[in-house]
């Protein structure tokens, strides 16, 4: 459904494996015995194969399958709800019939929250697998936490691809489509791979170039997720919904193959964890005393309101995932609203990502080179982009001012990538990853919440103002912009509090 697709590329958006949902998997310091660490040195970075081929696979095939999913949920509801094949035909294709429009409000609802269901599993439950397989990547590897979610999705694409042949022959249960995102969950989903993928990469990387690095592998990731999407209504119309899960499946299964056989694994394991048995490598992902490290590592106190910042970087993190909520039943507004077909909203999607792509590269290279602008400063451009871009989706009467949207605020997401900078100049090394782990899975958690506030409110509202969500997803991204001026003052605090500390410190050297 649209949740899987557009959220998880999303500036979030949501699908996406941006630096803004892109925490790394715990890493212990480089410094701490083999047996709890097995990651190398920084002095001794390796050179591996780019994982820019697996990002824009695996991005093209969640956001291509994403939108379909929606379309064809759309269509077998009406089906399980009991009205004839030709007035299902109906939905979505483009018609101003009264008769399509009552059908459409009829059917929205039930959607909404299978929509909903879907988002809340793929969420929260990948956000506990990602508490336990960070520390234990530590020990055994990222490949196993990339390659594992590859697995899960190959299985509910699959599944996914079954339901809508048999569908084609009798009407099921919609529903059976929550069921089939199990599988992807389970194995961690998009949270676990992409914070295994970035682990990989900090592993292999260094501080002068890790930042590029990560840029690279950000714009690989956006667009697969534009070619997916931009493609994803044209490969219906040649083959079938069932086929568009297949071809995703494949995708996954290119992911998986690239990583196993061509991917050296960035983490030098230790005698004993190589020679450890494969049901006692299993036993070792749930050892509680790992994860609650990284909690006393997230939760410990700090000088310089340090821990202030961090945990405000989460809480913007949180908000912005929050006002997300309403992507997952976007699409479904502007068939309402503006009678979009899937075409239709396909193309503005995929103008709204490569907006957000030329925002990402050009506006932080523009605003960090030419006007020497602070991270914290690009963080407030961003979260002020994405409260004005729901606004103006709210006020809009006409499709072509969604369009005005998307190029009036192509610096929306942005946010990510510099609160992810300023963290990492704040902790210390041997801090940063576990930090991140705690950060994605606490972030991961929101749509618990999200989906159903925004499900609940486009459902109360869907006959008299279905624009509704949009305002209130402008109100929460406006609240990160309180959040982002809190961190600029504690920002300021903390620098005096530095320069008092040199000062004094430069003092005792002269008196001894």
């Amino acid at each position: 459904m649209d949740s899987e697709g557009s959220s998880k590329t999303r500036s979030t958006a949501s699908l996406n494996c941006s630096d803004e949902d892109t925490p790394l998997l715990a890493r212990s310091n480089s410094g701490s015995s083999s047996a709890t660490s097995g990651t190398a040195e920084p002095g001794k970075k390796r050179q591996c194969l780019s994982l820019e081929p697996v990002a824009v696979a695996l991005c093209f095939g969640w956001s291509m399958s994403g939108i379909v999913l929606s379309n064809q949920i759309i269509h077998q509801t009406c089906l399980y709800m009991g009205y004839n094949a030709s007035l299902c035909a109906t939905l979505g294709a483009n018609t101003n019939s009264s008769h399509a429009r009552e059908l459409e409000a009829l059917v929205q609802p039930t959607v909404a929250k299978i929509t909903m269901a879907s988002s809340i599993i793929t969420s929260v439950i990948p956000a506990l697998c990602g508490l336990f397989l960070g520390p234990w990547s530590d020990k055994f590897g990222r490949k196993p936490v990339m390659i594992m979610p590859c697995v899960g999705y190959v299985v509910s694409f699959i599944t996914k691809a079954i339901i809508c042949q048999v569908s084609t022959r009798t009407p099921l249960n919609p529903w059976l489509y929550v069921f089939a995102d199990i599988p992807a969950a389970l194995s961690g989903g998009t949270t676990v791979f992409c914070a295994g993928m970035f682990s990989y990469l900090a592993d292999v990387s260094n501080e002068e170039n890790r930042a590029v690095r990560m840029g690279m592998l950000q714009g690989s990731s956006l667009g697969g997720a534009f070619m997916g999407m931009l493609s994803s209504s044209f490969i219906l119309q040649w083959t079938s919904t069932s086929t568009v899960f297949v071809i995703s499946a494949s995708m996954m299964l290119f992911g998986m193959a690239y990583v196993l056989i061509l991917i050296e694994d960035s983490v030098d394991r230790s005698p004993a964890n190589v020679s450890m048995g494969r049901c006692r490598k299993l036993r070792e992902i749930f050892r509680l005393d790992l994860v609650m490290d990284i909690f006393n590592t997230f939760f410990k106190a700090r000088s310089g309101n340090d821990r202030g910042i961090i945990w405000l970087t989460v809480v913007i993190g949180a908000f912005s995932v929050l006002g997300s909520g309403g992507s997952n039943i976007f699409y479904l507004f502007t068939r309402n609203k503006f009678n979009w077909s899937l075409e239709q909203y396909t193309i503005w999607q995929s103008a709204d990502l490569f907006s957000i792509i030329v925002g990402n590269f050009l506006g932080i290279l523009i605003l960090k080179k030419v006007f020497k602008l602070p991270d914290i400063a690009i963080a407030f451009v961003s979260v002020l982009c994405f409260s004005g871009d729901s606004f103006i989706k709210g006020l809009a009467s006409h499709g072509w001012q969604l369009y005005l949207a998307t190029g009036l605020t192509p610096l929306k997401g942005t946010e990510g990538a510099a609160l992810m900078a300023l963290s990492s100049k704040i902790l210390p090394s041997q801090d940063i990853a576990k930090v991140y782990s705690m950060a994605m899975s606490l972030t991961a958690t929101v749509p618990l919440a999200a989906a159903p506030l925004f499900t609940y409110i486009y459902s109360q509202t869907l006959t008299t103002a279905p624009e509704a969500f949009n305002f209130v997803a402008s109100g929460i991204f406006a609240v990160n912009i309180l959040f982002v001026g809190i961190i600029h003052v504690l920002l300021k605090n903390r620098q005096n509090h530095q320069r008092l500390y040199a000062a004094e410190d430069g003092e005792n050297e002269v008196l001894a």
